[in-house]
């Protein structure tokens, strides 16, 4: 899944290899490979002698954290309600990861990994029949 879209920038790749929120769940055979492309850039936008953000500055930022993310083709930006949708079940998604790594029972833990599995191709199966190209918020 990762691979059919690639090359990604840092703020376009949706999720890491063997993390689980893809087809292929924690069997991910995809790799990272990080190039740098980036000039460095100042830290702060604000201009210390008039205390006023240098708009040039703000633009140049926003351009290299690439604020408009690239959308593949075919796929569009989620509606508000689709967003909702997902959010909610990544949300979902993080707190069985989270009891999964607490859980001591392995019956139980099973379980939970099991449904974490169901939630993740729910969210998947929903953003591929909508032709949704979804990023989660951080």
């Amino acid at each position: 899944m990762l691979f059919e879209h690639n090359p990604y920038k840092k703020s376009t790749l949706p999720t890491l290899p063997r993390t689980g929120e893809t087809k292929c769940l924690s069997g991910c055979k995809c790799s990272l490979r990080v190039e740098v492309l980036l000039e460095p850039i100042k830290a702060s936008p604000i201009n210390r002698e008039t205390e006023t953000i240098d708009k040039d500055h703000e633009a140049k930022i926003k351009e290299q954290l690439n604020f408009n993310r690239p959308i593949p083709e075919g796929y569009s930006r989620p509606s508000p309600e689709d967003k909702a949708k997902l959010d909610g079940l990544f949300s979902d998604i993080d707190t069985l990861k989270r009891q999964i790594s607490i859980e001591t029972d392995p019956v139980l833990k099973r379980q939970l990994i099991k449904q974490r599995q169901n939630l993740n191709g729910e969210a998947i199966d929903y953003a591929e029949k909508k032709k949704i190209y979804y990023v989660r918020s951080q």
